[in-house]
């Protein structure tokens, strides 16, 4: 009977908390919680620069075997201010969901290319002005994207990740290799690997860092400040790009959402390319899966999503 009952008790919790395997963080439906940005239609406001990435995974997420797919729309609302919009996958599938809207109804939500690169300034500003901490400035959850068809518009019905970036050659001042904060990204900065960290971590501490994925212990309070680090160059589908990956600690009682992409690969033509997404496909703190092939690939500086596709000038 108590067996019974805990089960039921954590069918309910994990449909509650993650949406019946479409969503897993976006499970508010009202249109007013979200603002809302159409990707392909006519820009007259501003001049703006959309590419489109599709990625998928390597059949190694979750030893379950299953590819997972991803949505990445590159907004530059400028050459050195970058929004990236990552539509995920349902957990239950593995594929970005889109579902028809009516678009009069989200018109008063609606932003437009000169509202977004506002918004994108004055966040960037006030994540400075936290210190670099509050990551709820620039990697969010309250936005949507809306695609344009020949029958009509349609929006992400699974999970949207919207995070912010600036483009420029940061300003060094710490004694440490470097302190990038999450949302730069510089080309210029010194490299620094994964393993060139953990490494030497280990070696003198007798364990990996809370980097990773050690979670699961409330005892790891971890770093308050992220940190974006490049770990080297390197040549994707025949471009130059950076991939970077972030020190940063894990939350054992929220959703991690401020992680964002966590590990990426960036092509200074297309924008990025490829990421990881470790706090989404880890969203079951009670079941970590293929944790040792997953830290073998977070040592080698691999990423889970990878691009099949790039669509420049996305219309």
């Amino acid at each position: 009977m108590k067996k019974s009952i805990l089960i039921l008790l954590l069918t309910c919790l994990t449909n509650a908390l993650f949406g019946q395997g479409v969503n897993v963080f976006q499970i508010d439906t009202a249109i007013s919680k979200y603002h809302y940005f159409i990707l392909n239609e006519t820009r007259s406001d501003q001049k703006i620069l959309i590419n489109e990435v599709d990625a998928a995974s390597i059949n190694d997420l979750g030893c379950d075997k299953k590819i997972y797919t991803a949505q990445l729309y590159n907004v530059f609302l400028s050459p050195q201010k970058l929004v990236l919009f990552t539509v995920l996958p349902a957990i239950n599938n593995g594929a970005p969901k889109w579902q028809k809207i009516d678009i009069n109804s989200i018109k008063s939500n609606l932003l437009s290319a000169a509202q977004l690169d506002s918004m994108h300034g004055s966040n960037i500003k006030k994540f400075q002005q936290t210190g670099f901490h509050n990551t709820a400035l620039i990697k969010m959850g309250n936005f949507k994207v809306i695609l344009k068809k020949a029958d009509g518009y349609y929006v992400n019905e699974t999970d949207c990740l919207t995070e912010f970036f600036i483009i420029i050659k940061y300003n060094y001042n710490s004694s440490f290799l470097n302190n990038t904060p999450t949302a730069v990204i510089d080309t210029t900065s010194p490299p620094l690997s994964v393993a060139e960290f953990e490494m030497p971590y280990f070696r003198r501490l007798g364990k990996y860092s809370y980097n990773h994925s050690d979670y699961l212990s409330i005892s790891q309070f971890g770093v308050k400040t992220q940190v974006n680090y490049l770990s080297n160059k390197l040549i994707v589908n025949n471009l130059e790009c950076y991939f970077y990956w972030e020190l940063y600690s894990w939350g054992v009682d929220r959703m991690n959402i401020g992680r964002g992409i966590d590990r990426f690969i960036y092509s200074p033509k297309i924008g990025i390319i490829a990421g990881d997404y470790t706090f989404y496909f880890r969203r079951n703190a009670l079941t970590p899966k293929c944790e040792k092939l997953d830290f073998y690939q977070y040592l080698g500086n691999e990423v889970k999503l990878n691009p099949v596709k790039i669509i420049k000038d996305f219309k």
